[in-house]
Parts: structure tokens; sequence; C-alpha cells
């Protein structure tokens, strides 16, 4: 039998017990808040444990509130077909999931606009395509 999502969200309690701020569910779409420290481990965990196997990140969205950015992170498992969102608070300065997801990279680019966020990336430099290198081998990474 195929483990469920909440079998996942269980496995992550037992690693990330201290981590985690709150999990909550609506219409069997699960979200895991974690505190920022832990967004890369979480990340890197949802990823390389094969309970979890979160191989796809497929948005990454971010709302401004007062000053507080929330970020949030929709995962997918395509060999459990399950979907995970996780979300974390900043007032700044988060590390880059794109280490762990590269697809991601686009979307902490654009939301680095944002006045006072900043995505923190040892790996990779994000820089914004112009219209003399897009669809010339132009790329997101410097």
């Amino acid at each position: 039998m195929q483990p469920t999502i909440y079998n996942v969200v269980e496995r992550v309690r037992e690693d990330f017990d201290s981590a985690i701020i709150n999990t909550s569910s609506f219409r069997n779409q699960v979200t895991i808040q974690v505190k920022k420290e832990y967004w890369i481990s979480l990340g890197q965990f949802l990823k390389n444990d094969s309970l979890c196997s979160f191989d796809k990140c497929i948005d990454l969205e971010v709302v401004e509130r007062e000053h507080v950015f929330e970020v949030t992170c929709f995962l997918f498992s395509s060999s459990k077909n399950q979907r995970l969102r996780i979300k974390t608070f900043t007032e700044g300065t988060l590390s880059s999931l794109a280490s762990i997801w590269p697809s991601v990279a686009s979307s902490e680019l654009y939301y680095s606009r944002l006045p006072g966020l900043h995505f923190e990336s040892e790996s990779t430099t994000l820089v914004p395509l112009d219209a003399a290198t897009y669809g010339q081998g132009g790329y997101a990474f410097a």
C-alpha cells in the first residue's frame, strides 16, 4: 500500500519536530510551516527521503504582509503522485532552494525584485535575462 501524504507528515515530524511551527490541511492539500533556519534542510529531506521523494518544485509564491514575507513552496512527488506545500516567514533574507530544485531559481529571481527580500545561494548567482541574451543561449544562472 502506498503511503499517504499524512504518512509523509508524520515522517517529517519524526526528524523535524522542533522545526515545525504548524501543519494544516485544506481539501486534502497539506501545508507544513517551518522555521526559516530549517528551510533548506527540510527541502533536502523532502527530496531525498524514500518515503517523501518530492522530486519537483512546481512553484514558489511570496506574499508580503507588513514587511514580513510569507514564502510558500509547492512540491510534487511524481513517483507517489502527492503534493505538499512548505511555508516559512522571513523579514528579508532566505536561503535559496535552487540547489535542491533548480526550477525554483526563476521564481526566486522574480520575487527578489520585492524591496527587502533576498534569496541567498552559495552555488548559484541569479541574473536576469535581457533581450540581448534571451534566445541566444542566455541562462538564468551566471
